[in-house]
């Protein structure tokens, strides 16, 4: 995977007004998790702080998105796809345990992976254990991995369902990683097995059992063990006017 980080910071601060800041920049998807191939665009994420005139006159943007991709094809590995997030509407995905969102969250853990970062986010990078249930989170891994077992059976190409399989299984890895211990570490050190997958070197039936296996075996888990992750939503107000 190659890329321009000091063109991708100066393409995200021309996308943001200058009433807007930038909190914190990160590569995000396979970049992040350490399963890129030759074959993988980049994807970054973001967070910044939209201006206090914004957020009193109701005119504060929630996500920015841009790429330097066609949208009439697919993206080429050169191509950088942008997803922005205003403070408040990243914290609020988080405690609502979307992957994307807590995928962000623990991003600091992959030093390589960050590509700007103002520390302004230290507070709730340290406490990220205060911003979401754990419930909400196996809520939304559960549906996203059930919904590519799903697909197995539709009209969708082969190259695909390898690619769609690979996720499900990431995201049943990152939650028992979360349970193991207490935190998500990218890379993922399932990273090497997930690309291979990715690469379509194992059979999509085989694979299909060891998913279906694994969500049962960690679903049994995460019934059993209690988690330490609760959405305190008091400390997330603290967190935002503290910016302000």
């Amino acid at each position: 995977m190659m890329f321009d980080r000091e063109k991708i910071i100066s393409d995200v601060l021309d996308k943001l007004t200058d009433k807007n800041e930038l909190l914190y920049l990160s590569l995000s998807g396979s970049g992040l998790h350490g399963t890129a191939t030759t074959e993988s665009d980049v994807d970054v994420t973001g967070v910044f702080l939209p201006s206090k005139e914004s957020c009193i006159l109701n005119r504060a943007s929630e996500a920015i998105r841009f790429s330097t991709g066609s949208d009439d094809s697919k993206n080429e590995a050169s191509d950088v796809d942008t997803t922005l997030w205003s403070l408040q509407y990243w914290l609020k995905k988080v405690g609502e345990g979307e992957c994307n969102a807590i995928d962000l969250l623990y991003s600091p853990s992959n030093k390589g992976a960050v590509l700007y970062d103002t520390t302004k986010l230290d507070s709730i990078f340290h406490y990220h254990y205060r911003l979401f249930n754990t419930a909400s989170y196996e809520k939304k891994v559960f549906g996203i991995t059930n919904s590519e077992l799903g697909r197995l059976n539709s009209n969708t190409s082969t190259d695909q369902r390898w690619k769609g399989l690979s996720h499900a299984l990431r995201h049943i890895h990152q939650y028992k990683h979360l349970f193991d211990c207490g935190e998500i570490m990218y890379p993922l050190s399932s990273a090497a097995f997930l690309r291979s997958i990715k690469c379509g070197e194992f059979p999509i039936a085989a694979l299909e059992i060891i998913i279906r296996e694994t969500l049962e075996i960690v679903h049994r888990f995460g019934v059993t063990m209690e988690s330490n992750h609760w959405l305190d939503s008091a400390f997330v107000d603290r967190s935002i006017l503290s910016l302000y």
